[in-house]
């Protein structure tokens, strides 16, 4: 039975579900209860993780109050955040057909720099990568700083199935201070295309947490056993590095397509040459007929303008009518 029926995982960002690409390297992964996949992260932008369970879900052995445990890690923080349905709720959702849903839309955190509890929105951050100093730095502290950013670019997402234990006291909220990483050495990557990192956006001053009264048991055998997502966001670019989305061609790949993608045509040179001939005497043609017809034109315009000239002079003018005048002719010579 496939352990991942009924667990929908999406990741959201400004209200799009984000498309899940496939690791090129899948083949490698041996452990059938671990899933990876990639997404496009745009620096700047807001996300979320939600998890829906359907009524496909096995919901195995659980006992009406034990519960789906959903727990959410983003790369080196070492924190998680959780959401847990009792079976009782998840059932109650089936017979009315709806899922189980697990949203993670925002965090509660300490700030060390005001002393408040601060709720924020998870944001996809640009990664600085420094160069200089790692020149300066001893081998033994670089390997430190790789195993740190092991799994930077990472959003760990585990579903298990669980029996919640009642604690007998109640654990308090952690006050220590988030601090994402948001620069590392370019050294410490040693070569992985990763350019964003995960960072917290629109935080707004709230209530502490309250104290922890329940806490997850695993159940035994297989049934217990995690189901894990690895969602790796990257840059476009990065994912074209990686080689999960195709790179955009360059104007000269463009240009060769098109010619490549042009038909081949048998020409006939004499064929040819014969029906250039061919237009070159229907223009003449045509040209000809355009002159004559110019010429036409230009003479009816003469006709008409004198015409209308006439008729000005013999009836549409308003000038007087000339008289008719009699001449006297005089002698000037002598007698």
């Amino acid at each position: 039975m496939d352990p991942f029926r009924g667990i929908i995982v999406q990741v959201l960002s400004n209200g799009k579900i984000l498309k899940f690409y496939d690791d090129p390297d899948a083949t490698e992964i041996g452990d059938h209860r671990t899933r990876q996949h990639y997404i496009e992260a745009v620096t700047g932008a807001t996300f979320e993780v939600k998890v829906l369970l359907t009524n496909e879900f096995d919901l195995g052995q659980l006992e009406p109050n034990d519960a789906v445990w959903v727990e959410l890690e983003f790369d080196d923080w070492h924190r998680n955040w959780y959401r847990y349905l009792t079976r009782r709720e998840l059932e109650r959702n089936f017979r009315q057909g709806l899922p189980g849903t697990y949203n993670f839309s925002s965090i509660s955190h300490f700030s060390g720099e005001t002393g408040q509890w601060i709720s924020s929105d998870f944001s996809f951050g640009n990664l600085v990568l420094k160069e200089s100093a790692a020149s300066h730095l001893p081998a033994a502290q670089v390997k430190d700083l790789i195993t740190k950013v092991k799994n930077l670019g990472k959003i760990r997402l585990s579903v298990r199935r669980v029996k919640i234990e009642q604690l007998s006291v109640p654990e308090g909220p952690r006050m220590l201070p988030l601090s994402p990483t948001t620069e590392v050495l370019e050294k410490a990557l040693k070569g992985r295309a990763i350019s964003n990192t995960i960072s917290l956006a629109n935080g707004v001053p709230v209530s502490a947490p309250k104290p922890r009264k329940q806490i997850p048991k695993a159940l035994s055998g297989a049934s217990g056993k995690p189901m894990v997502y690895n969602i790796y966001y990257r840059s476009k670019r990065d994912l074209q590095i990686i080689g999960c989305i195709p790179r955009s061609p360059s104007p000269a790949e463009k240009t060769s397509d098109v010619r490549a993608s042009a038909p081949i045509i048998d020409i006939d040179v004499e064929e040819a040459q014969r029906e250039v001939q061919n237009l070159r005497s229907r223009l003449a043609l045509l040209e000809r007929g355009l002159n004559i017809k110019a010429e036409s034109t230009g003479i009816a315009s003469t006709l008409k303008r004198e015409r209308d000239r006439d008729d000005v002079e013999n009836g549409s003018s308003h000038r007087r009518p000339r008289k008719a005048v009699k001449l006297e002719t005089i002698d000037l010579t002598d007698d």
